[in-house]
């Protein structure tokens, strides 16, 4: 599986290297599971051969970043190595979520590389509002995904992280407006016929068209902050946070449950807030759990109640696809 998924990343990078040899001059993909790259563009290539030591530093440095930041896979716009500096990718194998059969290992770490691709590629990709250029990463790395596997799998149920800011873990992924703009273009577009080019741009326009402003990404944060702080203190790290949402542990998922509908009778009266707690609420791990729960407890009838109201409209766009 590694080495099939290993050669996936090297043909996906290169695909995109030769649709933007602009932007992606200087390209070298990592991967924590390998020793060496996965992908090395020429113009890297004789560089890193003449030093192997460059590849295991960047390695040791790349890993580090991603377990201290609590990220799955991350992009450099410019990494020195050696004499040049390259754009580096560097993805953490074996550390996603479980894997579901609709949304399976391969097709979430190709995800993941498309969406580092995306930093790279996309126009607003490393905008200085962090917001949209998460939001121009994901969108690409979506519309790649229909093109490779179609609207049958279950990408959408997952991709847009809504616990990213329920959880207070890191509220600029949070890309659920992305993702449900997506569907619906794809119900619309021939995505398949996109060319990488094409794609970019669309990802570029869904992006100015549904990323979250500041104000109102600061105010959602606020709005959870309170929760934040005692899953802090009473589950431990960011990581201990993540980690305990992904092998589903009940007593911090019930803390979850609880602290959420707090929020949400706190601030019934603001629809961002609101969409961004239904939204955790109804993703297929809280879902699952609260469906488990006893049927008397009242969080759990609360929560149920709560999720089957009619979504509150999200604040006006900031833009439109062009």
């Amino acid at each position: 599986m590694q080495q099939q998924l290993r050669q996936i990343f090297h043909d996906t990078a290169e695909t995109a290297k030769k649709a933007f040899p602009e932007k992606l001059h200087n390209l070298v993909v990592l991967s924590t599971a390998a020793e060496t790259p996965v992908y090395v563009s020429p113009e890297m290539a004789e560089s890193l051969q003449k030093d192997i030591g460059i590849v295991k530093r960047a390695l040791v440095h790349t890993e580090k970043t991603m377990q201290d930041n609590n990220l799955a896979g991350v992009a450099f716009p410019a990494y020195p190595l050696g004499a040049k500096t390259a754009k580096v990718i560097a993805l953490r194998e074996g550390w996603l979520p479980p894997t579901t059969p609709g949304y399976d290992e391969e097709m979430r770490m190709i995800y993941l590389l498309d969406h580092e691709l995306g930093h790279h590629i996309v126009e607003n990709g490393y905008s200085s509002h962090k917001h949209l250029g998460e939001s121009a990463a994901d969108a690409f790395a979506a519309l790649c995904h229909i093109q490779r596997y179609g609207m049958e799998t279950e990408m959408f149920d997952y991709a847009g992280r809504p616990y990213a800011i329920a959880l207070g873990l890191s509220p600029a992924h949070y890309t659920q407006a992305v993702h449900d703009r997506i569907k619906t273009l794809a119900q619309e577009t021939d995505i398949a016929s996109l060319s990488l080019r094409e794609t970019a741009r669309l990802a570029a326009a869904v992006a100015v068209e549904c990323h979250t402003p500041p104000p109102v990404l600061d105010k959602v944060t606020a709005a959870f902050g309170k929760a934040a702080k005692i899953y802090q203190l009473r589950l431990g790290t960011p990581q201990d946070i993540l980690e305990k949402l992904r092998t589903e542990n009940g007593e911090a998922m019930a803390l979850f449950v609880r602290e959420t509908l707090e929020v949400a009778r706190a601030n019934s009266g603001d629809r961002d807030v609101m969409k961004a707690a239904r939204k955790f609420l109804s993703s297929p791990d809280m879902k699952r759990f609260i469906d488990g729960m006893d049927t008397e407890n009242a969080d759990r009838k609360e929560a149920l109640a709560f999720m089957k109201n009619p979504a509150p409209k999200a604040s006006k766009p900031t833009g439109a696809v062009a």
